[in-house]
């Protein structure tokens, strides 16, 4: 259960970066009246615009924030930001040839945007890079670089990195096994609501692995991520009730358990559930 497979993947975090930009500024309304109704030179404002703020139109575009969404506008202007050495301009552009839904998929070229952003310093583009060499996607698998780049975006707090780099650790792939400090990264992603930390914190308590044994503190962590309808927590504290670690064996409340994480999609929780159900 330790060595589950598990992780961020890049379908899903690239979804994540287009649907929830943090840093994304909405699009000036007066600035596009101004365009609208007085006439001005559209051609003249862009040559006039700086990288950052092709980039930020770029993305009204591509999200439709104040403007109908179009995505050839959005490509078009994220690309000359990104021509003109904007890092996170690079970074969508090498999201965009990855997934090959709005551009066509060449991952050569996305892997040369993402390391000039990430030359740049950008969290975003330094942590997919982790996730291509991780996974062997484009790139030569090679866990050493992963854990290079991991290691750059964890630095500054960026959750998904210090639970990747944490699995590396937990494993001892690219680095030497280390459980203490698989054990920090973990704590430091589940600490800012990653439920995926959460679960495989609470399997080192469960264990004792780097840290003192407690079922106690598992199932708390397991709780905490059940919040989020994870299933493999819900399936873990299941187990706790049908084997009575830390709590009183209680058949009726693991079946509870083993029911919503089947529910939500776990085969192991539908198994568990029926097992119980025919005693």
């Amino acid at each position: 259960m330790l060595t589950k497979k598990g992780g961020f993947s890049q379908k899903k975090y690239a979804l994540f970066k287009i649907c929830n930009f943090s840093v994304m500024k909405k699009c000036n309304v007066i600035f596009l009246f101004l365009i609208i109704f007085i006439n001005l030179d559209f051609n003249l404002i862009e040559a006039k615009e700086t990288p950052q703020e092709q980039f930020e139109r770029g993305l009204c575009y591509l999200r439709g924030d104040g403007v109908d969404k179009d995505l050839e506008k959005a490509v078009s202007l994220i690309e000359k930001s990104a021509q003109q050495g904007h890092a996170h301009a690079q970074f969508y552009l090498g999201l965009f040839y990855a997934q090959g839904e709005i551009k066509s998929k060449n991952i050569n070229k996305a892997v040369d945007f993402f390391k000039k952003s990430a030359q740049k310093d950008d969290t975003d583009a330094q942590f997919y890079l982790g996730l291509l060499y991780k996974n062997g996607n484009g790139v030569p698998q090679d866990f050493s670089k992963a854990n290079l780049y991991f290691e750059k975006a964890a630095r500054k707090g960026f959750y998904p990195a210090q639970y990747e780099l944490g699995l590396l650790y937990l494993r001892g792939l690219g680095v030497e096994r280390d459980f203490h400090q698989a054990k920090n990264l973990l704590e430091k992603a589940a600490q800012q609501d990653c439920d995926l930390a959460m679960v495989d914190l609470g399997m080192l308590y469960f264990y004792g692995l780097g840290v003192r044994q407690s079922y106690a503190k598992a199932k708390k962590l397991f709780e905490k991520a059940s919040q989020h309808n994870n299933n493999e927590a819900q399936l873990l504290l299941g187990e706790l009730y049908e084997r009575g670690l830390g709590v009183k064996k209680n058949d009726t409340i693991a079946k509870e358990w083993y029911g919503k994480s089947c529910d939500n999609g776990n085969q192991s929780g539908c198994n568990s559930y029926r097992r119980l159900h025919l005693r």
